[in-house]
């Protein structure tokens, strides 16, 4: 926290970026990862699953205790779990790290709740410009601007994306209800 501090005193924006799924890993350990980012505030946080690469310690690991869920190296991403434990299921840690994305960088997103609302809306706004369909960044963005003060037509625009995303696609509709997020709500 004291370097993030410094950092942003002198006004560098900070970005950590976590690794999360690897063998041995329990839900509480993400929890403490979540409660810590939520705590020190980052500008903007990236989740990604570990990844096994060929010849690293963990790929050795996983290996020879037969956690990889597939052998072709070609196929081993950060949005891709390839590690399967008694303790980690793939699908659960794909969909896990996607919420705890969401969450650090949009739900909680450390320069909306302080005030800092523009730096907070050029975050949201280069999410809405590469990604149209990403309901958060939209609902967000909204937020944003209407801490700018911003005009109520933009504002509108952007509340109606995340509604009619929310609506028409059940993906985004799971995640906002997992989160509680209503346009005027949270």
């Amino acid at each position: 926290r004291p370097a993030v501090e410094i950092l942003r005193k002198n006004g560098i924006s900070v970005d950590a970026f976590m690794v999360v799924g690897l063998p041995g890993e329990l839900e509480t350990h993400r929890e403490t990862t979540m409660k810590m980012v939520a705590d020190v505030g980052f500008d903007w946080v990236k989740f990604s699953l570990a990844v096994p690469v060929a010849g690293s310690r963990l790929y050795d690991l996983c290996k020879k205790n037969g956690y990889l869920v597939c052998n072709d190296y070609s196929r081993h991403v950060i949005t891709k779990a390839n590690i399967r434990t008694p303790d980690i299921d793939p699908d659960y840690m794909e969909d896990k790290v996607y919420l705890m994305n969401l969450e650090a960088n949009f739900v909680h997103n450390y320069n909306l709740r302080t005030g800092n609302f523009r730096k907070a809306s050029v975050h949201f706004k280069n999410i809405t410009d590469k990604y149209p369909g990403h309901a958060f960044a939209h609902l967000f963005l909204a937020r944003a601007y209407e801490g700018l003060q911003r005009e109520k037509d933009l504002i509108d625009y952007h509340y109606d994306r995340f509604r009619n995303i929310v609506n028409s696609d059940a993906a985004w509709n799971r995640y906002a209800n997992h989160f509680a997020l209503t346009v005027g709500g949270q």
